[in-house]
């Protein structure tokens, strides 16, 4: 809640205290260029499928994944 306060966030911020386990998805997505920017945001629509990994993740991203 510290780091989201004092950066702005307005989005949800969780910690991912198993990171090479939520990195395997990261690394398959298609879209995944090679480099990973803290902070990030990825996006997992139903499955666990990857929708946009390491960018921007909009309220219109979350809405047209949702079931």
């Amino acid at each position: 809640m510290e780091w989201a306060n004092e950066y702005g966030s307005t989005h949800p911020v969780v910690a991912d205290p198993n990171t090479a386990y939520t990195l395997e998805f990261i690394y398959a997505s298609p879209t995944f260029d090679g480099y990973i920017y803290y902070p990030n945001m990825q996006l997992l629509s139903p499955g666990r499928v990857i929708e946009i990994a390491d960018g921007w993740v909009s309220e219109g991203n979350i809405l047209s994944v949702l079931p």
